[in-house]
């Protein structure tokens, strides 16, 4: 088995849909195409968006499509303490008491007052200097991805922990993906932006960053939206079995070729949208062994170098 670590880390805000799953398997077909481990993170600190009652179906639906991780599951809800032990120990970071709406006003102010602890307050890091030691990064699928197409999204006053006392996204995923051993990130071209202050915080909080390949988004044709949980995207598994998901995806992962697929998923979406409480079929013990095979299959002959580059339009 090679170093090569990977991982999916789905947040369970709902259950699976096709965005997620085409980054499930873009996931797992590389680190099994590099003999490497495939990790799952459930990444469920936000409590709010994510009830501790979807995580054992996103577990399952992701059992379903035929993916397991190599290793224990990591829940982030079981490691909080961690986080804060994190920020604790990290000299940079400062409370502040700004808003969303203030800081697009003006640049914030609180990292000069040295705040007392208090109710509603963020814990911030200013990452204006280590920022500005990754102009670009050599993306694994998009090759070079320059820092100042981005600076329009990037503040550089970085959100550790948020007001409402919920550890922010960008920390917890460069601390669990250090813990974890991970020596690639694969995810959806929506973290491009992200990406620059991930590398900033790795390099603050003297770890060794891994890398990264951005895959490209879903989007549904008749709208340009991406499919995703905010925009209602339906449940993958209430419009195709497993084994016609996995065919879907290696089509648009362009590990094989089946137009039909499309088609299919065409015309099943427009059931769902009349009706929008159709779920497709239960899989027979035989497509569940056609799933297995066709995985098997697919690790065998992936090739990183055919993956799609422009935005997957369905």
């Amino acid at each position: 088995m090679s170093d090569y670590r990977g991982r999916f880390a789905p947040s369970p805000s709902g259950r699976l849909h096709l965005g997620s799953a085409l980054i499930a398997y873009g996931s797992y077909l590389k680190a099994k195409a590099s003999g490497g481990t495939f990790l799952l993170r459930i990444e469920d600190l936000d409590r709010p968006r994510c009830p501790q009652a979807n995580t054992p179906i996103m577990l399952e639906e992701i059992k379903r499509l035929g993916l397991s991780s190599d290793e224990p599951v990591l829940i982030q809800s079981e490691h909080e303490q961690d986080y804060l032990n994190t920020i604790a120990a990290l000299p940079q970071a400062y409370r502040c008491n700004c808003t969303r709406a203030l800081l697009k006003e003006r640049p914030c102010p609180c990292q000069k007052l040295h705040l007392a602890p208090a109710e509603h307050q963020s814990i911030r890091v200013d990452l204006t200097s280590a920022l500005a030691a990754h102009p670009y990064f050599n993306d694994g699928n998009f090759g070079l991805i320059k820092q100042a197409d981005y600076s329009h999204e990037l503040n550089p006053n970085l959100v550790l922990k948020r007001s409402d006392d919920i550890i922010a996204y960008n920390l917890a995923v460069v601390v669990d993906d250090h813990r974890q051993g991970i020596t690639e990130v694969v995810r959806g071209a929506d973290m491009l932006s992200a990406t620059f202050l991930q590398l900033a915080l790795y390099d603050l909080l003297g770890y060794q960053a891994p890398t990264f390949c951005h895959l490209p988004l879903v989007l549904e044709e008749s709208t340009g939206h991406k499919f995703s949980k905010q925009n209602h995207a339906p449940a993958l598994l209430d419009l195709l079995t497993p084994y016609e998901a996995l065919k879907l995806c290696l089509h648009l992962l362009q590990v094989q070729t089946d137009p039909s697929m499309v088609t299919l998923v065409h015309e099943r979406l427009s059931a769902y949208r009349t009706k929008p409480h159709c779920v497709a079929p239960q899989p027979s013990t035989q497509e569940a062994e056609l799933l297995t095979a066709l995985l098997h299959q697919a690790v065998t002959r992936f090739d990183p170098q055919t993956m799609p580059r422009q935005a997957l339009m369905l």
